[in-house]
């Protein structure tokens, strides 16, 4: 009993990392007055138009926007819309760091207390308001984080530090740049969705047309995002259900290549023992102890 406790006691500890995730609603008008915290904060304005004041001056905001805090950076913004102001908030910080003295502690009984200071940053100096390329793909990120935050036990609080990440990924890869690559990621994950289904024969014109992209566009973002290439993904994924179906399913190697899309024994084989390091029929009698 002792020895489980340990690990969840060492994973509990990363729960400052995320300090707030709010879906924040307010009526026709809003306005944040100045302030200076020591959180990262991704403040994501969904519906509503004004203006962000900081010390480099004012900057318009939009749907779309978002605002990215740096600890200690005096800031201020207002917001107006008829329907109501949607914001999506992120508090987080990847070291524990002290709250700001102007922020009183029973404003939100949600912020833990955190121990020591760093100066370590995410953004950079200034307070930034950036345009994103794909709002819809930072909305979904931030309803996938919203739906694991908070978490009640240490399995879930990393799963919403994985979200989180993902979600700070994109909002740094928007920033330095990569929006080309964060606007394909729909497409991306369609094909990936596609392969992950497909069976026989699968070629580049076909992952064209789920793509909706470019051939070369397509290979080299999905090689970034996933490590492989679309074809090198499928032959991969395949092998591997192979060895399922030779292992659990006790298939021959015949069928196993049947269901994996080859056209042949010979070709799966190949590939197999390319992959796996030895041939099918090797490893299925290895693995199944005979």
């Amino acid at each position: 009993m002792t020895r489980a406790s340990a690990p969840h006691a060492t994973l509990a500890a990363l729960a400052p990392y995320l300090r707030l995730v709010h879906d924040f609603a307010a009526g026709p008008e809003f306005q944040l007055r100045q302030r200076c915290i020591n959180d990262h904060a991704l403040l994501y304005v969904r519906r509503g138009r004004g203006e962000l004041i900081t010390r480099e001056g004012a900057s318009a905001l939009a749907p779309g926007v978002l605002i990215l805090v740096p600890p200690d950076r005096d800031h201020a913004f207002t917001l107006g819309d008829r329907a109501g102001v949607h914001l999506l908030n992120l508090h987080l910080d990847p070291l524990p760091r002290p709250d700001s003295p102007r922020v009183r502690w029973d404003q939100d009984p949600r912020r833990p207390r955190r121990q020591s200071a760093s100066s370590f940053t995410l953004f950079g100096a200034r307070v930034l308001a950036l345009p994103l390329t794909s709002p819809a793909v930072y909305e979904a990120r931030f309803a996938a984080l919203s739906r694991r935050w908070p978490a009640s036990d240490p399995a879930g609080g990393l799963e919403a530090r994985a979200a989180a990440l993902d979600l700070l990924a994109s909002a740094l890869r928007e920033l330095h740049g990569g929006t080309a690559e964060l606007a394909d990621e729909p497409a991306l994950a369609k094909v990936r969705e596609y392969l992950d289904a497909a069976v026989g024969r699968v070629g580049l014109r076909d992952l064209e047309r789920v793509a909706a992209i470019g051939r070369t566009r397509l290979c080299a973002g999905f090689r970034r995002r996933y490590g492989l290439t679309p074809l090198a993904y499928l032959r991969t994924a395949r092998i591997e259900r192979s060895k399922a179906d030779l292992v659990y399913a006790g298939l021959p190697v015949k069928a196993a290549a049947q269901r994996a899309g080859f056209a042949s024994v010979h070709a799966f084989s190949k590939v197999f023992t390319r992959l796996v390091g030895e041939p099918p029929a090797r490893f299925q009698r290895r693995a199944r102890g005979r």
